[in-house]
């Protein structure tokens, strides 16, 4: 059985990898003075809270709380916004600017090229893969056939090292 991840000991690492303070957090959660700690000391939150606390500190949920990934983009309404606050120490964000929720085209556009960067990666590697097996089948039979394998041996390192 695998072990039981403590939300509230991942939110509390969230926060602290945030750089905010729980004073700080609780004003822009909007929740009493105790909560937070409460929340903390919980094996087990609301996913909604969870939701709302990644957003509001900009984290990526899926290295606190991987369960949530796919929730991230279905729990919360298309084109809905989370308020962070009116003061100037809201975490990177000027006064009452809200933070939408859906991915934007700059967030888009980085996912395709890095989607494309992967299959132009793994192709390469398959690539390389071959070109080994054919340096492999060509140096065998010239290093069967001279006198310890010079041959191969040159042709090994003048491609190898040009």
């Amino acid at each position: 059985m695998l072990p039981q991840i403590n939300d509230g000991a991942q939110l509390r690492k969230m926060l602290d990898d945030a750089g905010v303070s729980v004073e700080r957090f609780r004003n822009l959660m909007k929740v009493g003075k105790n909560t937070p700690h409460n929340w903390f000391s919980s094996l087990t939150l609301p996913d909604k809270h969870i939701l709302k606390a990644a957003h509001i500190l900009r984290m990526d949920i899926g290295n606190y709380f991987p369960r949530l990934v796919g929730k991230a983009s279905t729990s919360l309404p298309n084109n809905s916004t989370i308020e962070l606050g009116n003061t100037s120490q809201d975490v990177g964000t000027p006064h009452s600017q809200k933070v939408p929720t859906e991915l934007t085209d700059c967030q888009r556009q980085l996912l395709a090229t890095q989607q494309k960067l992967i299959e132009t990666l793994e192709q390469y590697n398959k690539l390389l893969v071959e070109h080994n097996q054919v340096l492999r089948s060509i140096a065998r039979p010239i290093a069967g056939g001279g006198a310890g394998g010079g041959v191969a041996h040159s042709l090994h390192n003048a491609y190898v090292n040009p």
